[in-house]
């Protein structure tokens, strides 16, 4: 599991200084989380000329490499675009906005505004969905 350390951490002999990114065991990784010694680093699409790829430019280009079509977030960057859309929409707005503009969703997924939100994230839609409230 990915992990940003909020202090330095010792993995072997090495000290993990604050702020890197260190790839842990998911149990020792929760358990550094449950801490406060570090937050999960979330995995999301980077698409060009979307919001992840402005949020790109503000990460640490570390976290991307040339070829990726991934980009790491730390979980308080997650969780500001969490809100920005739980806060703009109800569930069922919501649901129709992340159709009209093409976030697939399962039947699970539709059963939780939450669920719906990550899946909105995840694929990268977050200022087309953002967009629709605005237009309304």
């Amino acid at each position: 599991m990915n992990i940003i350390c909020r202090w330095p951490i010792q993995k072997g002999k090495e000290i993990v200084p604050v702020g890197e990114p260190i790839d842990l065991p998911v149990n020792e990784a929760e358990r550094l989380i449950k801490k406060g010694l570090a937050e999960e680093v979330r995995t999301i699409p980077l698409l060009e000329g979307s919001h992840t790829t402005e949020l790109a430019d503000e990460v640490d280009q570390e976290n991307i490499s040339e070829d990726s079509d991934y980009i790491e977030i730390t979980e308080q960057e997650y969780q500001e675009l969490h809100q920005a859309l739980y806060q703009a929409f109800n569930k069922d707005p919501l649901i129709t906005a992340a159709k009209a503009v093409g976030v697939e969703l399962s039947e699970e997924d539709v059963k939780k505004k939450d669920s719906v939100i990550e899946q909105i994230i995840t694929q990268d839609k977050v200022d087309e969905v953002l967009a629709t409230k605005e237009v309304d």
